[in-house]
């Protein structure tokens, strides 16, 4: 008897959400798909032209194949704009705006490679970006602009465009033809992304599937009131039904895919892997063969005890119908999502095999299935050189591995098995809390049934069908999710203010468009700010010495309160809660609180750092009972009114899984 074949399936997940308005052609408003096309897209392709023997599904969300589509024709964004003129004549919104936004990127993979970048970087560290908006030179900035569309740029980008590596090995001293010769080549790979996943698709080595149109939760899109399934005791908003638009977002991602690459995509990911029944028969009607989404959801699904090696490595159908469903194995999506970026290529590459060969030795059936589904661009920010040496590394692993073997959704070969029903929810915790529940995520969906009951109104009213056309299509761009992301206590970005402000821009524009005035309502932002300490924490500054009252009083510690949100990207792997620190008369003392998914197996290791120096000092916590440390302050030549930086890293089994702070290289006390 032949040993088990494990089918190894990759669907990368690529989206951004709408950045303009529809119809007017004006710049868009965030750069995030042309940074990541130049970054992400160009290279993912590119990696598998090099790996014929490999196989992978690429998805589409439909507002980022039109904005790849647009910007070839010519349609720029704001950032863009800001590096058009000569940077002695910026004024000093423009100034202030390039402080703050310009070295949005993983520093450990981004900044730190290139010295004059993390030179700019500490000095903004260390007076703040409106000092530097005014003391920084022309020179200054002109050389920060390189440096951010360098950082940017992803590693094939830098082999087939040498100027590139050319701007990398000059460092600095840049000119305004260095700039210009930088955005063009943006551009030109920006315009070469699509053509190329079309040719890798008419090959045979990719598959293309979409997600709905503009992102929509589509669940929710069919009836918010779903929500309250996986999540009994959330509030939900006044209840907002739109089942036919929910039916045009996928219809209209499949027409465009379709005009796109020659071809109508069998397989859709659902938006943020969101499913329900009442979605399963949207994507039905479609003439959608396959869809995904969450282990979580299978679990949810079936009628006796889930266990992986028996349920997870098949499609299922429920009663026997289409779509058939797959479900993604969480942990191994996770570890190359958020756990791999931080360890040695081939370390990561060899662990993900290994897995994998592990699940193919229990199988007992001769064939199985493992689906593998994340996020194809923000992760690679954070890996070393975009990704490349852990990608090589896989790639070449899986095409030697025994019982290994690269494949596509709509080729493989398991039986399905039998559900009777389909669970609600997404491929975060089961649920729809991200986008629903909370009071301004709830605030939006307020504002979108408002504005869709005004385009209502103004049919039934006999409203010119133009105008009609043009405020649904602006009401589609704000049912996309990415809105409902930011809003809350579980995301933040530096771009928090614009999304907010685009989502409402969106609705307004939809009253607009039909002669009505918007209420007062949209004009008011949803988003309250909260003091965080970047995206993934919020940080409180001790009460003063923790020995003041003779012995350590961790009442009046400062606080780091980690949370699952990395700006784009949602980790479910929660191991700690919070970090306590601060200082007694002669050490700083640092305490890690436990959170949900904390074990035994898990190590911790502190660094702790000079604040304005390269001294360090290492401890490592390994007895899962005692997460307290300290560091004489007479280690580093510090006091109690100095006190170090500190990072935090996580490891399991010599991996490291995680650090804090996430993008910033340190926490800097207060």
């Amino acid at each position: 008897m032949s040993s088990p074949e494990l089918e190894v399936l990759f669907l990368w997940h690529l989206h951004q959400p709408y950045y303009g308005h529809p119809q007017d052609g004006s710049d868009f408003h965030l750069p995030w798909t042309r940074l990541h096309a130049v970054k992400a897209y160009y290279d993912m392709a590119r990696h598998l032209q090099e790996r014929p023997g490999v196989q992978g599904t690429f998805n589409f969300s439909g507002s980022l194949l039109r904005q790849l589509q647009e910007i070839s024709e010519g349609r720029r964004d704001r950032w863009w704009r800001w590096c058009e003129g000569s940077p002695d004549e910026l004024d000093g919104p423009t100034r202030v705006a390039l402080l703050q936004h310009f070295f949005s990127i993983s520093h450990r993979r981004g900044v730190a490679p290139l010295p004059r970048f993390a030179e700019l970087y500490e000095l903004r560290a260390r007076h703040g970006v409106h000092p530097c908006a005014e003391q920084f030179s022309p020179e200054d900035f002109l050389d920060l602009q390189v440096l951010f569309h360098l950082a940017w740029s992803g590693h094939f980008a830098a082999v087939d465009f040498p100027l590139i590596e050319d701007l990398r090995r000059k460092g600095s001293g840049f000119t305004l033809d260095d700039r210009r010769a930088l955005l063009d080549t943006h551009v030109e790979i920006t315009s070469r992304v699509l053509p190329l996943y079309r040719e890798l698709a008419e090959s045979g080595q990719i598959e293309i599937s979409v997600s709905p149109m503009y992102h929509p939760i589509v669940p929710l899109v069919i009836d918010t009131d779903e929500a309250r399934k996986p999540s009994q005791d959330r509030p939900t908003p006044p209840r907002y039904q739109a089942p036919d638009d929910a039916t045009v977002h996928v219809v209209e991602a499949l027409d465009l895919a379709e005009s796109i690459f020659g071809h109508r995509p069998r397989g859709v990911w659902p938006s943020e892997g969101s499913v329900s029944p009442a979605a399963r028969q949207v994507f039905a009607d479609a003439g959608v063969d396959w869809i995904a989404t969450d282990e979580e959801i299978l679990r949810r699904s079936l009628t006796t005890p889930f266990d992986r090696d028996r349920h997870l490595w098949k499609p299922w159908r429920v009663d026997g119908g289409s779509p058939s469903i797959f479900f993604r194995d969480r942990w191994l999506s996770d570890q190359v999502g958020f756990v791999y970026s931080n360890n040695p290529a081939e370390t990561a590459a060899s662990d993900l095999i290994s897995h994998l060969q592990g699940i193919r030795r229990s199988l007992s059936s001769p064939v199985g299935a493992v689906s593998i589904i994340l996020d194809g661009e923000n992760p690679w920010e954070h890996f070393e050189d975009s990704g490349f040496p852990f990608l090589s590394a896989l790639y070449e692993g899986l095409e030697e591995a025994p019982g290994l073997r690269t494949t596509t959704f709509s080729k493989a070969s398991p039986p399905p098995g039998e559900l009777t029903d389909l669970a609600s929810g997404s491929w975060i915790l089961g649920n729809f809390q991200i986008w629903i529940g909370h009071p301004e995520t709830n605030s939006g969906w307020e504002l979108l049934r408002l504005a869709t009951d005004a385009l209502q109104d103004a049919a039934r009213d006999g409203a010119d069908d133009d105008a009609l056309q043009r405020a649904r299509a602006l009401l589609h761009v704000a049912q996309g999710s990415d809105w409902f992301w930011w809003y809350g206590d579980d995301f933040s970005s530096e771009q928090d203010d614009d999304f907010d402000a685009l989502f409402r821009s969106l609705l307004i524009g939809v009253f607009e468009t039909l002669d009505m005035k918007a209420p007062p309502e949209f004009h008011q932002p949803i988003h309250h700010h909260v003091t965080p300490d970047e995206e993934e924490a919020t940080v409180m500054a001790p009460a003063g010495r923790l020995d003041s009252s003779g012995s350590l009083d961790w009442d009046r510690a400062g606080q780091v309160r980690l949370g699952g949100g990395h700006g784009a990207m949602y980790e479910t792997f929660r191991p700690l809660d919070e970090i306590h620190y601060g200082p007694s008369s002669d050490a700083f003392h640092l305490r890690l609180k436990p959170g949900p998914d904390f074990s035994e197996n898990l190590r911790f290791r502190i660094t702790f750092s000079h604040p304005d120096s390269e001294a360090q000092e290492v401890r490592e916590l390994t007895d899962p009972s005692s997460l307290h440390t300290e560091l004489p302050f007479e280690a580093l030549g510090l006091s109690p009114s100095h006190p170090p930086a500190f990072r935090v890293e996580v490891l399991r089994n010599g991996l490291e899984v995680l650090h804090f702070p996430v993008r910033n290289p340190w926490f800097l006390p207060r």
